[in-house]
């Protein structure tokens, strides 16, 4: 043992400092346990090796026995890294040592009673409450900063009245930290005895900030005021401070600011327009609690900005409908943009009061205005908007159109005969695409009695209306036009075809499995993917037979489809074909194999596909393997990984491994 000792201490008395690390990792070892060399270790001038020595300190067995000594290290003035070992120690240390630390606070040395109360706020006792409150009568300052720090963050209510009587006599700087302390603790806080500290410019801002964070309705006078202090940073804290309190008491914030004076009002408009957007979204919330036309007016110019809008739109759904309602007078709708803005509101609020309004708009030479009143109509939703809408569905402006056609799409679920009695004659209209849109429209409403005007539609000359007719079609369920969408398959448009395929699929009828199988012969790609993937729901043997055979298709995303669909299908069943896809030519058609088997093996412990695709012959499923293992499995299929690292020999498969090895270790880490 006097070997390993004297071995010890001569490592750690070497000027390498990987000699002193092994030092400290070997005196770990040592029992007893040689406070002498942790010493040396503690105040080493390398924080490597100091760390080490924390750490093996740390863990060794009855540690605690030796506070008294490393508190004892606390005294040592001369060297900055003793002490913060000692620190570290001692927090770490947390309760077990409390009790010697609260006796050292009557140590004569200041700067240890100030280590000795910081360490306590980090441990967090309330054992420690009695002395720390006992340190505010100290006459060193930074014993006094540490104790007041340390009882806010304690959060002790006994300690308010001591703290209030030490901030009479307290510098500025202690009375901020004073305030931060209270602040903490935030109860029973005297608002009256902090209040005669605001002559003081210098603490102004941190008290109505406090004020913010602990007080109620008796704070509202303080902080109105502020509103007005001639520094911004004191008004904008006010702000921030009223905003908040408006959460918790909005109905004492509201008569607070309705009963303000006219100038404190209107400092809250100018404060609309402040640099820092938290505080114009602070300014908006009280803006709209202060209510009338003036502040109502002052939250449109607003909406224009993109991380505002939102805020001003809960503004006023905040409120009374009246809020919103004042600002419908035409001194304020003949101005352009501040009609633009009524009109969003009213449909964002869904409200009927500016559904005139909006209508009105719908005739304006402005696109921009007509396209935001028909968005408005749909969502305010009135049977007065269905007719001026349906006109608008021939605007010259496309994106109009389009808005008129979604808004009635809305209004439909709730009149379908007003739209039904404005729209089905527009189905033979000149204009292709009107007829496409009015199509799209009764597509909502097909359920009630449409089913031959949409079959008509799909002999229409124009494909895009036909597209839609399939849409529509295929929402209602097949019903008696399942002869109509089988028909549909021998369209000259690829578009139309691939629809109808989708939609044949939706209706989930026996007697569409023939057309679906002859649409696997379809010459366009997409419309076969769409039959493949259709025929999911269709329990057949036969349907398994034709979605083996189409793995043979030139295409890769029919190949695709194929996969996904006999996966879907039956798991189990699916494997085989999967293992045969890992050498089909098509890249993506690989990717996807391995993904599909990849996420087989997630749902069932027992298979071992990864590990057959880690070692699987082609480099390039491997590195797909590797990609798609990182992604699914994530940290759980890190050591498969690590393992294969150590047997690959491909250097791109390698690469492919070292990369996803790192990534995972560092977010485990």
């Amino acid at each position: 043992m006097e070997d390993i000792s004297l071995h010890c201490s001569r490592m750690l008395s070497s000027s390498a400092v990987d000699d002193r690390l092994q030092g400290v990792r070997l005196l770990a070892d040592l029992r007893p346990l040689r406070m002498d060399l942790y010493r040396s270790a503690f105040a080493d001038q390398d924080w490597r090796v100091r760390k080490e020595a924390v750490r093996g300190f740390l863990s060794s067995p009855g540690v605690e026995q030796y506070s008294g000594a490393v508190i004892e290290l606390l005294h040592d003035s001369e060297n900055a890294g003793l002490r913060n070992s000692s620190i570290e120690i001692l927090v770490s240390l947390g309760p077990l040592v409390v009790a010697d630390l609260v006796a050292e606070i009557a140590c004569p040395d200041a700067d240890v009673r100030k280590f000795v109360i910081d360490i306590l706020g980090e441990i967090g006792s309330p054992e420690c409450i009695d002395g720390v409150l006992n340190a505010l009568q100290d006459d060193d300052t930074n014993v006094l900063y540490a104790a007041v720090e340390t009882l806010g963050k304690l959060s002790v209510a006994r300690a308010v009245g001591p703290l209030l009587d030490l901030m009479e006599g307290a510098d500025t700087g202690l009375r901020f930290t004073i305030l931060e302390a209270l602040t903490a603790i935030g109860q029973d806080v005297s608002i009256v005895r902090l209040s005669r500290y605001l002559e003081d410019r210098v603490l102004r801002r941190a008290l109505l900030d406090c004020f913010g964070r602990i007080g109620g309705s008796e704070v509202l006078p303080y902080l109105l005021e502020g509103l007005t202090d001639p520094m911004r940073k004191v008004r904008e804290v006010s702000l921030r401070s009223m905003a908040h309190l408006a959460k918790t008491i909005p109905s004492e914030m509201k008569a607070a600011l309705r009963g303000a004076p006219d100038d404190l009002t209107a400092e809250l408009i100018n404060l609309l327009n402040a640099a820092d957007i938290d505080r114009q979204r602070d300014a908006i919330r009280l803006a709209a609690l202060v209510g009338g036309l003036a502040q109502a007016q002052a939250l449109l110019p607003l909406m224009q900005e993109d991380g505002l809008r939102d805020d001003v739109i809960a503004a006023f759904r905040s409120q009374d409908e009246c809020f919103f309602d004042q600002l419908l007078i035409e001194d304020l709708w003949s101005e352009p943009m501040t009609r633009l803005y009524l009109v969003y509101l009213a449909g964002e609020l869904s409200h009927h009061a500016g559904r005139q309004l909006a209508i009105d708009s719908l005739g304006n030479a402005d696109p921009q205005l007509r396209y935001v009143a028909a968005i408005a109509l749909g969502k305010i939703g009135d049977d007065s908007a269905v007719e001026p809408l349906c006109r608008l569905l021939q605007d010259e402006n496309p994106e109009i159109c389009d808005a008129a056609s979604k808004a009635l799409e809305l209004l439909g679920t709730t009149y379908p005969d007003e739209l039904i009695a404005r729209l089905e004659s527009l189905t033979s209209a000149t204009d292709a695409a009107l007829r496409m849109r009015v199509v799209r429209v009764l597509g909502r409403v097909a359920d009630h009695g449409l089913e031959l005007t949409l079959l008509m539609a799909l002999k229409d000359p124009d494909p895009a209306v036909r597209c839609e007719a399939i849409r529509a079609l295929g929402r209602s369920g097949a019903g008696t036009h399942g002869e109509g969408l089988t028909l549909a398959l021998n369209d000259e448009a690829a578009d139309v075809r691939r629809l109808d395929a989708e939609a044949l699929g939706r209706t989930h009828e026996q007697d569409a499995l023939p057309a679906l199988t002859l649409a696997l012969e379809d010459p366009d790609p997409w419309v076969r993917a769409a039959a493949v993937r259709s025929l999911e729901a269709f329990a057949a043997d036969q349907v398994d037979q034709q979605l083996t055979r189409m793995l043979e298709d030139q295409v890769g995303l029919v190949v695709i489809a194929a996969l996904e669909t006999l996966t879907r299908r039956d798991i189990s069943r699916s494997r085989t074909c999967l293992e045969g896809a890992l050498g089909h030519p098509d890249e993506e058609v690989v990717k996807t194999a391995v993904d599909l088997l990849v996420r087989q093996e997630r749902r069932d412990s027992k298979s071992d596909f990864c590990a057959e695709l880690l070692n699987h012959s082609r480099d390039k499923v491997r590195i797909y393997a590797v990609a798609t293992i990182a992604r699914i499995h994530g940290k759980a299929g890190l050591q498969s990984l690590e393992q294969q690292l150590r047997v690959e020999a491909e250097p791109m498969v390698r690469k492919a491994l070292e990369d996803a090895v790192n990534d995972l270790q560092r977010s485990v880490s």
